[in-house]
Parts: C-alpha cells; sequence; structure tokens
C-alpha cells in the first residue's frame, strides 16, 4: 500500500526528500564528526624544537631534562630520543631523522591502558608538556601525540605556510605576523610555532646577474651548484648494488670534508659554465 501511495503522489514523495536533504545539510555543520574514536596506544610520539641558535651540547642537556621529567611520570616507563644534525636527506630511508641542531624526537613507551593505570594517554602528554614548558626556558615547541594504531585515527596532517623573501630580517617579521594570526585567528588550529634559522650565523652567496648572465649561468644555476657540492644530493639514477648495500641504491654526491669547512672553501667552489669548462665561485 505505501509503495503504491507513494507511486500516485510521487510529487509529495520528491517535496519530503528534498526537505529532509535542506534539513540534513543545515544540520550536518553543527554536528562533531569523527571518522575513528582516538585510540590509547600506550606510545607516545614527541618533537622537541628548542630556540633557535642552540648549541648541540644545550640541545642534549634539554633532551635529557625531558626525559627526566617524563619518567617522574608513573606510568611512562621508558624514553628515546633522537637528536643532532642531520642533512636533508637524512629522512630518506628510514622515515626518521633530526635536521637541524635544535629538533629531537621522543618516543615514550607507557603502562598498558585500562590495565596498569587509570591516566589516559593524553592527560599523561599534558602534564609532561606543562611542566616542561614551565621549567625549560629556551624550549620553542613540545608538541606529543599518540602513536596510532591506523593512519585515520591520529591528528590531521600539518599545515605549513612559507614565507619567503629576499631579506632574512622582512621574512622572519612577516612570520611572526602569520604566528600571530595562527594564534589568534585560527580556530581549531593547535601548536603552531615558527621554524626559522634567523639569529642562527649564515653564510649567504650574492650573486651577480650581470657577471652570471655574461657567462651564461642563472641564479638557480649557481646556488643549485653550490647547495649540492655542500649539503650533498642523491643521484637520480638507480644502480644494481651489492649485496652488502641493499638498503639502498642510490648514492650521495658532495665535496669532502676538507673541502667544505670555511669561508675560503665556499669561495673556490667551482662553478660549471656551459661550454665545458669551470670558475671558482668568487669570479
Amino acid at each position: 500500500r505505501a509503495v503504491a501511495w507513494s507511486l500516485q503522489h510521487r510529487w509529495i514523495v520528491v517535496a519530503a526528500i528534498v526537505a529532509s536533504l535542506m534539513v540534513a545539510f543545515s544540520l550536518f555543520d553543527q554536528l562533531g564528526v569523527e571518522q575513528m574514536p582516538l585510540t590509547d596506544t600506550s606510545l607516545i610520539l614527541g618533537y622537541v624544537r628548542a630556540d633557535p641558535g642552540v648549541s648541540t651540547k644545550r640541545m642534549a642537556q634539554i633532551v635529557k631534562q625531558i626525559e627526566r621529567i617524563a619518567l617522574k611520570q608513573k606510568n611512562v616507563k621508558n624514553v628515546s630520543a633522537l637528536t643532532g644534525q642531520s642533512p636533508g636527506w637524512g629522512q630518506y630511508f628510514t622515515g626518521y631523522g633530526v635536521n637541524e641542531v635544535n629538533e629531537a624526537r621522543l618516543l615514550m613507551n607507557l603502562t598498558i591502558a585500562n590495565e596498569q593505570r587509570k591516566e589516559t594517554l593524553w592527560q599523561i602528554q599534558n602534564a609532561i608538556y606543562r611542566k616542561a614548558k614551565a621549567e625549560i626556558p629556551d624550549l620553542d615547541v613540545l608538541f606529543m601525540q599518540p602513536l596510532s594504531p591506523t593512519p585515520v585515527s591520529a591528528s590531521r596532517a600539518p599545515v605549513e605556510v612559507l614565507v619567503k623573501g629576499p631579506s632574512m630580517k622582512q621574512v622572519y617579521h612577516y612570520g611572526q605576523e602569520v604566528l600571530q594570526i595562527a594564534h589568534t585567528q585560527a580556530v581549531g588550529l593547535h601548536n603552531p610555532y615558527l621554524d626559522t634559522v634567523y639569529g642562527v650565523p649564515q653564510l649567504e652567496v650574492d650573486v651577480d646577474k650581470a657577471r652570471a648572465a655574461a657567462m651564461g649561468l642563472t641564479v638557480q644555476n649557481i646556488v643549485g651548484q653550490v647547495y649540492y657540492a655542500i649539503n650533498g644530493g642523491m643521484t637520480g639514477t638507480f644502480f644494481n648494488p651489492r649485496p652488502t648495500m641493499y638498503y639502498h641504491s642510490r648514492i650521495l654526491i658532495r665535496y669532502q670534508k676538507d673541502q667544505r669547512r670555511s669561508l675560503q672553501d665556499l669561495r673556490d667552489l667551482t662553478i660549471a659554465v656551459p661550454g665545458g669548462h669551470s670558475v671558482p665561485l668568487s669570479a
């Protein structure tokens, strides 16, 4: 009977469906949406960043202090830390790494949830965060999140804003403004921080564009060669490695250590010029 009535009053049925959809869409923004509940996995991943310019020795002290703070929590069994500087390709093979002197990664192992402890993972990490921020003045960022059992039950991907410009001082000023906007106007955004090298000693390469153009070079050509000579880069061509080298099949190419230690070494870097010859960077 219901089907027969619906077929006889099709416009009424269509109007009811449209009205239901309109009500559903109007309520959608008002309802909380959670794809999968967060799981207390008893493992915490942490990211530590100290103020720019912090030495390797001081960074090691900061990490040790955070470890001591964490281990004072009765439900933290042990803490592992990874600190120290690595090149930009340091995470290529493992997915984990520390790229700057003032950065560190943490892994905290907790007692079993609901069996050995009543505190939740989030209560423990909040207690560690508050104490660390109160006791370590040069601690810039301490971000922690549970090691998720599934990709969809963890926090969402971070949002990164890149600020570029010709002047480091100007870029730093704009970065501070963006950070202030993130703190005050970005609803739902947590743990914003400014990633900067301003205030840290830097070597700047000021390219003479007219001189470079006369040699058939661009600024990008010169800067790229300087970057790969000092920092290095992985080859774009794969090779068939020996059995003892199965962990990767690409080669890192850069200058030797004694060729990239000083300012004079930077001046003496050879830049390949179209035509098959090369000139020193200082030329």
